[in-house]
């Protein structure tokens, strides 16, 4: 393939994949600093290469082909270390997970920002990993947890257990301060009566534990939307 050849397919390509990355994370498709940034370290992440002039045939299928995922999909996160076929369920589930924090209660950052904080959470740095097996289960567990997903939430069962017991907790400390007395599992045992919780928390199925997170995280979110319009 000439590089006149390779430019007529890849150029509309790079244009579309980058609108459908300002779709995702709602950037300006008129930023040019930014779509430079972003093709730049598209190239190298692929290609190890920050021109087109220096690709070779090989360099230019590969490039093809990913820009026409990203043109179709938008711009997908990737993790070094993970196989293809483990980076498409990721990058759907991070996804899913990024609709469900913004649909819940929004947040400050974009897209890029908000996954690059949720990786460090699972000590995952410059989007690669060394064990893709372990991280894998990692991963989808921690964004299991936020997207609630039920399939992957079963299907890590174990780590998605030891996750959602340790934002429980968390919980628990926020309702603590927030009504000025201790709350522990036997609290949500008495509040959430009808979900017939077990005596323990490690007792509990994860889709259980799921359920009481959701609750617990709605009312520490009612009580600090009540204490802010009391303060006015």
């Amino acid at each position: 393939m000439t590089p006149r050849q390779f430019n007529a397919i890849f150029r509309p390509l790079v244009d579309r994949a980058w609108c459908a990355h300002c779709d995702l994370v709602g950037t300006a498709p008129n930023n040019r600093q930014a779509r430079d940034d972003w093709y730049r370290e598209k190239l190298w992440s692929i290609c190890r290469i920050r021109t087109t002039k220096d690709a070779d045939n090989q360099a230019h299928k590969k490039l093809i082909d990913r820009f026409t995922m990203l043109s179709e999909a938008g711009d997908v996160p990737e993790i070094d270390g993970l196989s293809d076929a483990q980076n498409a369920v990721f990058s759907q589930l991070a996804e899913s997970a990024w609709r469900a924090v913004s649909k819940r209660h929004g947040t400050d950052l974009q897209f890029p920002e908000w996954l690059a904080a949720e990786l460090e959470q699972c000590h995952v740095v410059d989007h690669s990993v060394a064990n893709n097996v372990e991280h894998f289960d990692e991963l989808m567990s921690h964004f299991a947890v936020i997207a609630g997903d039920a399939y992957w939430i079963e299907r890590t069962a174990t780590a998605s257990e030891i996750r959602m017991q340790y934002l429980i907790r968390q919980k628990m400390v926020e309702l603590s301060d927030l009504e000025g007395q201790p709350v522990d599992w036997n609290y949500c045992r008495s509040i959430y009566r009808h979900m017939h919780l077990p005596l323990t928390m490690e007792d509990a199925e994860v889709g259980w534990l799921w359920k009481v997170f959701q609750a617990m995280d709605t009312h520490v979110r009612r009580l600090r939307h009540s204490t802010a319009l009391a303060s006015r």
